[in-house]
């Protein structure tokens, strides 16, 4: 716990459960508090699943890495928006429910060689590329990455090519520009 350098753990528990009453703070799972938006049209908002879930990792010190399936989307790879939340990790699997008892996010335990490229653009797009698979990995999809790409993160995929499966390291360097035909 954060705070438990301000008093002990029952004052502070008291002290956050008094926070939530009065509306200051809202909880968004167990032992997870975030401070209450408000947007002019939607409304209150609550904590984001990627929120709540870089919490976990700092409060737990681990290191995560969306799932493919968020990556694909998220790159634009694909245009299905994945139900499920997952998240890559090198802590164990688990699933946390959020306060509002609607959203599951899932953590899955992956490889220490997996996670070595987590938080990084390069971890994204290995990850989106798995998912996608080499079956349906296409010219257009390549040509999409490389012109989207920015220089300093070809480069940085360049420096982690070692970390990706074998399979993908010709459309890697496809991307980055280093190869003229996938």
């Amino acid at each position: 716990m954060q705070f438990l350098d301000l008093g002990t753990r029952t004052g502070v528990d008291q002290v956050l459960s008094r926070l939530v009453k009065a509306g200051k703070l809202e909880r968004a799972g167990r032992g997870l508090y975030f401070l209450p938006r408000s947007h002019p049209w939607l409304g209150k908002l609550g904590a984001t699943s990627e929120h709540v879930a870089q919490a976990i990792a700092r409060r737990d010190g681990l290191r995560i890495q969306e799932g493919g399936a968020s990556a694909a989307s998220e790159l634009r790879l694909t245009e299905q928006v994945p139900a499920r939340i997952i998240y890559d990790t090198d802590g164990p699997t688990r699933r946390v429910t959020l306060a509002d008892g609607k959203r599951v996010i899932h953590f899955k335990h992956r490889s220490t060689r997996r996670m070595a490229r987590a938080g990084r653009v390069t971890g994204t797009l290995i990850s989106a590329l798995a998912n996608i698979g080499k079956a349906h990995i296409t010219e257009a999809r390549l040509r999409h990455l490389r012109e989207e790409l920015k220089p300093d993160h070809k480069a940085e995929l360049r420096q982690d090519l070692a970390l990706a499966p074998a399979w993908m390291h010709r459309y890697l360097r496809y991307i980055t520009g280093d190869e003229t035909s996938s």
